[in-house]
């Protein structure tokens, strides 16, 4: 991988844990009320905390189970379909499948 390709991936990185973060952030906001109904009703706040912590781990694994496949069927499609228009007919993508199994535990860290 080229050190442009490289500098490409860890900006995409940065911006997309940004994203994640401010999601969570907002969806944790938006529950507030439902955390405080939670201890009105004797729930403790490691529990409501453990609560949102297992929320999280599941849309990951939603998240992961929904974008490998994606991720790795939907980049040579659209490209096929953008270079069919100027003429390429064929373009081959190697995928680093160690790396694509190394991921995937990692997006799974709570």
């Amino acid at each position: 991988m080229g050190a442009t390709a490289a500098i490409v991936l860890i900006i995409f990185t940065i911006i997309y844990f940004i994203i994640i973060f401010n999601m969570s952030i907002l969806n944790i906001y938006k529950q507030k009320v439902n955390f405080g109904i939670f201890k009105a009703f004797g729930m403790k706040s490691s529990e409501v905390r453990r609560s949102v912590i297992l929320e999280m781990e599941i849309l990951t694994i939603l998240g992961v189970i929904v974008g490998v496949p994606l991720g790795l069927l939907t980049p040579s499609a659209l490209l096929s379909l953008l270079t069919a228009s100027i003429g390429i007919t064929k373009i081959n993508i190697d995928v680093n499948w160690i790396m694509v199994a190394l991921s995937i535990p990692v997006c799974l860290l709570p």
